[in-house]
């Protein structure tokens, strides 16, 4: 993903940079295109949604492209107060709110109502969000290259302390004053500040979006859910331990886990239990399908409404395992490993895709 600014004398030069890098997605800013510009043309990508300058002075209009070979970014709507679009990303089995805004100097400050609100209504549809652009705000102690602070950069830092998100951007865009930011909560996110075009430096984002792993674990393991405690009971009451006391203390020790483990099996099923994890827990078979659903109709008529229905199970699964992960927190101890483990996972929204064997199979 890439963020520049726009000027058409600068055309040429964008254009190298986009040969060059090949990003996926290209979000512009101060593009000062208007209605007397019909269209837009850039050698190898294609226009997702563009929102021009208002007639009001000091608006610089907003561009979003994608490179001609993906599809995956869907333009959901425009806001009518500010000049910020908003965008799903399909990474299959992850959907990410982006956002494409320009926030001019002169913006009354509202304390980012539209934007709260418009991240407040999304949420509940993705499992990422990416907030990026020129938004021209100082805030000396969380934007090190401020000439100052401001209400408006106070009221920002705490939005993103609100919705978890991480300002990624550590270096001047603008002469010395850091003025575009990408603000987002999609763990180890890589951000390069790129060369000038026209008077800002360019951003280009690498978002971490490895493959849905699974591991399948065979264990053997006890079920004590079956157990037949009378008898093991009577059993252990019963039983001769007196070679215990002959012996060195090995031979005891030998001896008595040894028949302990007889004892154990005689009366505890042994089960062989396969456990599967995964980095995305909420994928189910159900998913599955639906991601092969909508790959099979790439190139095809049915491709949108494929990935809309795609789309919508992968919400609507996200949501309920959300929804199960915190009813168990909320029946646990705060003090407790587990309640800490799942807190992270739900903050992380994935799980991790790894086991520690057993230290023994089996006594003795």
């Amino acid at each position: 993903m890439i963020n520049i600014r726009w000027l058409r004398a600068n055309l040429l030069e964008l254009e190298f940079h986009l040969q060059t890098m090949r990003p996926h997605i290209v979000f512009l800013q101060e593009t000062w295109l208007d209605a007397s510009i019909e269209t837009v043309s850039i050698c190898g990508y294609t226009i997702v949604s563009r929102r021009d300058r208002s007639d009001h002075e000091n608006r610089g209009g907003i561009l979003s492209l994608v490179r001609d070979d993906f599809n995956k970014l869907v333009h959901v709507e425009n806001s009518i107060t500010e000049e910020r679009s908003w965008y799903f990303l399909h990474v299959e089995p992850e959907i990410l709110l982006a956002g494409n805004w320009y926030r001019p100097g002169a913006t009354v400050h509202d304390s980012y109502v539209g934007l709260q609100t418009d991240l407040t209504k999304f949420m509940p549809d993705v499992t990422g969000i990416i907030v990026t652009g020129d938004l021209i705000i100082h805030h000396a102690r969380w934007l090190r290259h401020s000439n100052g602070n401001s209400i408006q950069g106070a009221d920002l830092k705490v939005v993103c302390d609100n919705f978890c998100l991480q300002q990624l951007v550590h270096e001047p865009t603008r002469e010395q004053y850091l003025l575009d930011l990408y603000l987002t909560d999609i763990p180890a996110t890589k951000l390069k500040v790129g060369p000038y075009i026209a008077d800002h430096r360019m951003l280009l984002a690498t978002l971490p979006l490895p493959e849905t792993q699974t591991l399948q674990i065979s264990r053997q393991m006890f079920n004590v859910t079956k157990a037949n405690w009378n008898a093991l009971t009577n059993v252990l009451v019963s039983a001769d331990w007196s070679a215990t006391d002959r012996g060195t203390a090995n031979d005891a020790a030998t001896y008595f886990m040894e028949l302990l483990w007889t004892i154990l099996c005689t009366h505890i099923p042994y089960e062989t239990v396969v456990i599967k994890k995964r980095n995305h827990p909420w994928l189910n078979a159900r998913c599955e399908n639906a991601i092969a659903a909508k790959n099979a109709a790439e190139g095809h008529a049915s491709f949108e409404d494929q990935r809309e229905k795609c789309a919508g199970v992968l919400v609507e699964e996200h949501q309920k395992y959300v929804a199960t992960l915190k009813e168990k927190i909320s029946k646990l101890k705060k003090g407790s490993k587990q309640y800490w483990r799942l807190n992270r996972e739900l903050l992380c929204k994935k799980g991790r895709c790894s086991s520690i064997p057993p230290l023994r199979e089996r006594f003795g």
